[in-house]
């Protein structure tokens, strides 16, 4: 039985070949097709079938396509188009065997529509076997079949699968599109079939065909295709049908799942509590716009811009940044921009130091820190089924505060950055991996690091001229870091997404200012988790939990003495965001 949906059933009705479309063919041959006799004729048997239809099949229906091709001798071939080119037409018999038709051979194309499957076996270890495909849904049933494509409606395709039913699939609900890994060598029996006698209807007397077998019902053409041009339309569909399906199935391989990201757009307000902040933060909106694009399997994107995570970098907390992710065919790739400084080798604090007054309030003017920050960064990598690898550059800035001093180091030059990527329909896991060394043996000519009196930062005024001269004084300075991360997303049930981020962030920094070395060596680890629900069609809620685990060892060289410290910092924040599907 053939199972299909009865709003596109009602399509193929209206836009395609059915029963109550033929009759008034029929009569327009014979020249007495009158207005009034249409009407009449729609009143009385379309409009009783289509209530019939959604009175008896509320939401199903079934109904079946057969072609008979007719070449120049009246030799016939009768059955189901599953396979096609610009030359030639791959037909299933109703026997179960394979056709292979030339197009030009062709005279006319009879069609007929019927409620029941008439095709009684099938021969899997033959040709036939090559044009199957295993298809799976994204649907609440879960709905998996292998079979062969028949008929190509807009963006739905309708499928025949081995055990003789027929499925519609609109293409934006595949989940899984490809041959079928096991191999097949038998003659399945297909237990729904009740055979039929296709006949050859009335316009062709110069073709006879057997009679009809006792206790088989004939099934008479409820269209026929006998002029060139028709006849080669019918053709050309059927080949840009299975042409794009081709196509499709190329691309599919380089999907994990059909649309990578998330489709609808979505405002988020995002809450956190400034004492609660472990990382240099400036005071902002906290407001994230996102929005995406793209189709199945096809080229897609998602975008941001506000308030949030930022993705591969050293940093679990919300940012001000600008966030774009694509993907096409192959191909994907990620940017991420940090808008209060965009540019490369831009200091993200010195010059915007009202924004953080907050935070470096509530430091000591001996603290011992270091803060990773960035101006952007690009990924461009190659994907193949779940897998993904990237590369890219990345221009961090890093904050470091120790000795009484703040310095913020930017980059000219951009650091490597690696990433590496499994993904599935229910799960996420990815590892990032950047290493970057900024060192100098003449600070002040080469303008990429700023020094300032820690005691200072809270002030929003200019730098005095103490602050001014630290970086005459300063011979030279190296630093060294490198950092890791780990992001692990999946389901734990139904509309509930958990996340877990582990990162390592670690390296050494030195400097010489007149006779004095300062020497610091730090350690961040970083473990995050998210949990994200979905209430309703239009409000989803994620909480985050941060903590923190760092630790700076310093030591201070002068003429007169040495001394070590060691700053060591357990501590949590959080976020909660609240998003708005739009």
């Amino acid at each position: 039985m053939a199972k299909i949906q009865f709003q596109y059933h009602k399509k193929l009705i209206i836009e395609k070949d059915i029963l109550c479309i033929e009759p008034k063919e029929r009569l327009k041959r014979k020249g007495v097709m009158t207005l009034k006799y249409n009407n009449r004729f729609l009143i009385r048997v379309c409009v009783p079938l289509l209530a019939g239809l959604v009175l008896f099949f509320p939401g199903i229906v079934y109904s079946l396509e057969i072609y008979t091709l007719i070449g120049d001798d009246c030799g016939t071939d009768t059955g189901l188009i599953v396979g096609g080119d610009e030359r030639r037409i791959h037909m299933l018999n109703v026997d179960g065997s394979l056709s292979s038709i030339d197009q030009d051979d062709v005279q006319f194309a009879l069609v007929y529509n019927i409620h029941d499957n008439p095709i009684r076996t099938v021969d899997l270890s033959s040709e036939l076997s090559g044009f199957l495909k295993e298809v799976k849904l994204s649907d609440e049933e879960r709905t998996h079949f292998i079979g062969w494509p028949i008929k190509f409606i807009d963006q739905v395709i309708i499928f025949f699968d081995i055990d003789g039913k027929t499925h519609l699939v609109d293409l934006e609900k595949i989940k899984n599109f490809s041959a079928p890994e096991r191999p097949f060598n038998n003659r399945k029996e297909i237990a729904n079939a009740k055979p039929a006698r296709f006949g050859l209807g009335t316009s062709l007397s110069q073709c006879k065909k057997n009679d009809v077998d006792v206790g088989v019902k004939r099934v008479e053409p409820t269209r026929i295709l006998g002029d060139r041009i028709k006849v080669d339309k019918f053709f050309s569909e059927y080949e840009r049908g299975f042409t794009a399906l081709r196509r499709f199935q190329k691309k599919t391989v380089f999907y994990s799942k059909p649309f990578l990201y998330e489709k609808r757009s979505r405002v988020g307000i995002i809450y956190t509590r400034e004492d609660y902040l472990r990382e240099i933060s400036p005071s902002l909106i906290s407001l994230r716009f996102q929005w995406s694009s793209g189709s199945p399997f096809a080229s897609q994107g998602v975008y941001s811009v506000g308030a949030k995570e930022p993705d591969y970098v050293a940093s679990v907390e919300p940012q001000f940044v600008l966030d774009a992710k694509v993907k096409t065919h192959f191909m994907s790739a990620a940017f991420i921009g940090n808008v209060l400084c965009f540019s490369a080798g831009n200091a993200c604090v010195m010059d915007r130091r009202s924004l953080y007054t907050n935070y470096f309030s509530k430091l000591s003017s001996d603290s011992n820190e270091i803060y990773p920050l960035f101006n952007y960064l690009a990924l461009t990598g190659i994907d193949y089924k779940e897998y993904s690898i990237a590369g890219g550059f990345y221009y961090p800035v890093f904050g470091i505060i120790g000795d009484h001093r703040f310095r913020e180091i930017t980059s000219s030059q951009a650091s490597p950055i690696l990433k590496v990527q499994r993904t599935t329909p229910e799960s996420m896991i990815r590892f990032t991996y950047s290493q970057t060394t900024r060192k100098s043996t003449s600070p002040k000519d080469d303008q990429e690091i700023q020094l300032i009196y820690s005691r200072e930062l809270s002030e929003a005024a200019q730098i005095t001229s103490d602050s001014a001269a630290l970086i005459d004084n300063m011979l030279n300075y190296f630093l060294t870091t490198q950092h890791y991360r780990m992001k692990l997303n999946f389901k734990i049930l139904d509309g509930i997404d958990f996340g877990i981020n582990e990162i390592l962030f670690h390296g050494q920094y030195a400097e010489t200012q007149g006779e004095e070395r300062y020497l610091m060596e730090f350690r961040h680890v970083i473990s995050s988790m998210v949990v994200k629900k979905q209430f309703s069609d239009y409000i989803a809620l994620t909480g985050q939990f941060n903590h923190f685990l760092r630790t700076h060892d310093s030591e201070v060289i002068n003429s007169n003495e040495t001394s070590n410290d060691q700053d060591k910092e357990n501590n949590v924040s959080f976020a909660i965001t609240v998003e708005f599907l739009l």
